[in-house]
């Protein structure tokens, strides 16, 4: 069986991003990925201007404390100087507004005395001190926003700021999820005998969500041969990807594995040497790619987290080389044995002696109650491992 990293190495060579589409510079654009660069159609700030409220005044008449100068002109932001500042004379300046010709330099308000006619600063000055010179932040024609830049908040005002409304990005991908089992009801209904609610469809919809793809639902599919095929085929046709759940393992009534196979899918692996979602199932027909992840909800999740996610980043253009493991050390001893390398729930707090990480307990891949206080999954060697308070866990931030 495949290592963890092995899988993923797999997997990432059969996926590049999709297609680009342009779309507005707004906030539908947050988690997306810039399809090109982006340069500065002007100097910014566009003018030498002002760190604080005080005065401008030239370095060379305050080298003593205590000089009075002439104030000639207030200068509020949005309104460009109209004089020249002389030997001996001061504007008044607003934070922001522009320095007038023969300036250097800004002394705040709260180092000066001030009149309406003179004002007296207090301190020597030192020349350039509060003042943002043109062209400081980014000149134009520079490259501001590069291709493959994951967009957060601050990129929109980037883009404001160099007068963008409309961004060429990569699209994201449509992801189709599919559950399995004869066994499942939706939510709304009380299971029968037998029967069990169908959490990985709801938790699953969520993941692809918050991976910043479209995720689109579909409705159980029974164990049966004919009804995967069909149904299988029919989400093939209109998405990028198919998250299936279920049917992936030995059983009598695991079918999906034959039925891949009979409609052109190519498996590219089936199991993975980890714990939980041994049976993890990676096919792809043509540039379609599916998921065929095991019924246990834990199991989906954890599968999920390691290797879906990172294929839905590279197909809406981020760049994934690796799994994004970090090493934090425990809040308090730690004990396992498993035959498996094993991924297990884990909460990380943050505390003022820096982040801590504490597993949580599961009892395996059927406790989804197991999940509910874990922001993070560790990863532990297969064997005994003891570890104490301090020590170092590799975990995946979720």
């Amino acid at each position: 069986m495949l290592s963890v990293a092995d899988a993923l190495h797999q997997i990432l060579q059969q996926v590049k991003p999709l297609g680009t589409e342009f779309s507005a510079a707004n906030t539908s654009l947050l988690g997306k990925v810039l399809a090109e660069n982006y340069s500065s159609d002007l100097d910014s700030p566009p003018f030498t201007k002002s760190m604080m409220d005080g005065f401008a005044v030239r370095a060379d008449d305050c080298q003593q404390p205590n000089v009075t100068l002439t104030v000639i002109e207030e200068i509020p932001a949005g309104y460009f100087p109209q004089k020249v500042l002389g030997p001996q004379q001061a504007s008044r300046i607003m934070t922001g507004a522009p320095i007038p010709t023969g300036a250097d330099s800004i002394v705040p308000k709260e180092q000066c005395q001030d009149s309406q006619t003179s004002v007296t600063i207090a301190a020597t000055v030192k020349r350039g001190q509060f003042v943002i010179p043109q062209g400081a932040e980014m000149k134009s024609g520079e490259i501001v926003l590069k291709k493959g830049t994951l967009l957060q908040p601050q990129h929109l005002g980037l883009l404001a700021a160099i007068g963008q409304t409309s961004v060429q990005i990569f699209r994201s991908p449509q992801v189709g999820v599919m559950p399995t089992g004869s066994e499942l009801v939706d939510a709304p209904l009380i299971p029968e005998q037998g029967q069990i609610r169908n959490t990985n469809g709801p938790m699953l919809l969520a993941q692809v969500y918050r991976a910043g793809a479209i995720a689109i639902p579909y409705p159980i599919l029974k164990d049966s041969p004919e009804n995967l095929s069909r149904g299988i085929q029919q989400a093939l046709d209109t998405n990028d990807v198919l998250i299936l759940s279920g049917g992936v393992s030995v059983g009598k009534y695991d079918h999906l594995p034959e039925v891949l196979k009979q409609i052109g899918c190519t498996t590219h692996f089936h199991k993975i040497q980890m714990k939980p979602g041994r049976p993890l199932l990676f096919a792809t027909r043509g540039e379609k790619i599916i998921f065929g992840l095991p019924g246990n909800p834990v199991s989906s999740f954890v599968c999920f987290e390691l290797f879906v996610r990172p294929t839905l980043r590279v197909l809406k253009g981020e760049t994934v080389t690796a799994h994004e493991f970090v090493s934090i050390p425990l809040a308090k001893d730690f004990e396992t044995d498993n035959n498996r390398p094993t991924y297990g729930p884990a909460l990380v707090t943050f505390t003022e002696n820096g982040p801590q990480v504490t597993a949580q307990s599961w009892f395996g891949s059927a406790d989804l109650r197991g999940l509910g206080n874990c922001n993070a999954l560790i990863e532990v060697e297969a064997g005994r491992v003891s570890k104490k308070a301090g020590e170092f866990l590799r975990c995946l931030l979720l």
